[in-house]
């Protein structure tokens, strides 16, 4: 096995971490359409062969309103090759969760600092928010 081979065999793939509400334990009042959690629940399924046309592998943090996320995220991200994180809309846009989502960011870029953070708008649009960022930026469009 030549440095090349043995390099690729080593290295640990890099991972897309999806990090969202967790639809089974939400209130009914995050996700107010019959069919979000559905959606959300849809697009996880889904994502996996997105990922691998990228050479990421998939990972989620799904927050399930328990003690200590903070502790359980920093956990999550210690020793894993974390690429790219994706904070879903549902955190984001809550404004009851500002404080979960500062929560993550701070921790995110304490415990995987060269990850990158992007945000979709939705679980349609998950694998758009990694193309933006993976495997580099995409220039910010003019406004």
């Amino acid at each position: 096995m030549n440095a090349t081979q043995e390099h690729a065999t080593t290295t640990p793939v890099p991972v897309a971490l999806i990090v969202g509400l967790d639809p089974a334990g939400a209130p009914d009042w995050y996700f107010p359409g019959a069919d979000t959690s559905e959606a959300v629940e849809r697009g996880i399924r889904e994502l996996p062969g997105a990922t691998g046309e990228l050479r990421l592998a998939l990972d989620t943090f799904l927050i399930d309103y328990t003690d200590d996320i903070g502790a359980r995220f920093q956990q999550k991200l210690s020793g894993a090759n974390i690429a790219i994180i994706v904070i879903g809309g549902g955190i984001r846009l809550e404004p009851s969760l500002t404080h979960l989502l500062e929560t993550l960011v701070n921790c995110a870029h304490t415990n995987a600092p060269h990850a990158a953070i992007c945000f979709n708008t939705g679980p349609e649009t998950t694998i758009d928010a990694i193309r933006r960022w993976w495997p580099s930026s995409t220039p910010v469009p003019a406004l």
